[in-house]
């Protein structure tokens, strides 16, 4: 697949996982371009993958819709994270990290007693 192809599909892709977010958060394609510092027609040309995103441009929606920036790259996810929810995973790792622990402990004790 030549490479203009690959990033055609890799901008569409962006801009679907954008409008997902935006259209969830019920917000205005103008709304996002005001309050993001470009026009209207700007933020659509990116939502319907007619522009190539540069790092600073991901960043940037990343942060105003607080989401996982590598979300809107990888292909697998359909709908990036709020960073709200990474945040309560990792959480739970740190708690089953933890518990794991603490039954590692317990079985150490009960055999030490036997």
């Amino acid at each position: 697949m030549p490479k203009k192809t690959i990033l055609h599909e890799i901008n569409k892709e962006i801009g679907e996982k954008l409008r997902l977010v935006r259209q969830h958060r019920q917000l205005s394609q103008q709304n996002v371009a005001d309050d993001i510092g470009v026009s209207a027609s700007a933020y659509s040309k990116m939502e319907n993958g007619k522009t190539e995103f540069s790092v600073t441009r991901l960043i940037q929606l990343a942060d105003y819709y607080k989401i996982h920036l590598p979300d809107l790259l990888d292909s697998r996810v359909a709908v990036p994270r709020d960073l709200t929810e990474i945040g309560r995973m990792v959480d739970y790792d740190r708690q089953a990290v933890e518990l794991n622990a603490a039954r590692t402990l317990l079985r150490e004790i009960f055999n030490r007693e036997k």
